[in-house]
């Protein structure tokens, strides 16, 4: 019986990437193919390579698992690119107030003053908040106005989330014409 396996194994051995496929009937006569066993067969696939063999049955369970594993990573992804489309409409409306703002006060801001945050193309320091970005566009803005009642910023030249931020507090950096620099907490900001 061996002898007849090893000869098998060598004729097929050409095409090693082959499965083999080791067929036992209701009668009990084994068989070896290169074809997938009669559904009313015992049947075991067998590794050319290494000799080992695993029945159909385990091989179907764990394409199964793996067809789950795909399904559910794929969910996960579309759930991902619908939060990210929520929370770029929602920085989208708040940049829209900041663009008419900054147009519409050209004395007191520089054109490139609040530039905004798209979602798949975020600064690194506003990578790790991107779930919060409707409110970093709105903090943004409400900072660079903030800065402006001191009356020790005449315009805002820049405006951006700072380094310094942190899960439970975000900062914002503004940087004024006359060189003047102010740090603003969101909850300086938001009162």
């Amino acid at each position: 019986m061996k002898k007849q396996f090893l000869i098998l194994l060598l004729c097929i051995s050409a095409n090693a990437n082959a499965e083999i496929y080791k067929c036992t009937d209701a009668s009990g006569a084994t068989s070896y193919q290169q074809k997938p066993c009669q559904k009313t067969d015992n049947s075991y696939a067998i590794d050319v390579k290494t000799g080992t063999h695993i029945a159909i049955t385990e091989k179907k369970d764990e394409r199964l698992q793996q067809e789950l594993e795909r399904q559910r990573r794929a969910i996960e992804e579309q759930k991902k690119r619908q939060l990210e489309k929520q929370w770029d409409e929602g920085a989208k409306a708040e940049q829209v107030i900041t663009q008419a703002l900054i147009q519409n006060n050209p004395k007191k801001f520089s054109i490139y003053a609040i530039p905004p945050y798209r979602i798949n193309q975020l600064p690194p320091v506003a990578q790790q908040f991107k779930h919060r970005l409707p409110e970093i566009e709105k903090l943004r803005r409400l900072a660079a106005q903030k800065a402006l009642e001191t009356n020790q910023c005449t315009r805002v030249e820049a405006d951006e989330l700072s380094p310094r931020s942190s899960k439970t507090q975000l900062v914002v950096l503004v940087d004024c014409s006359s060189g003047k620099s102010f740090y603003f907490k969101e909850s300086e900001l938001i009162q």
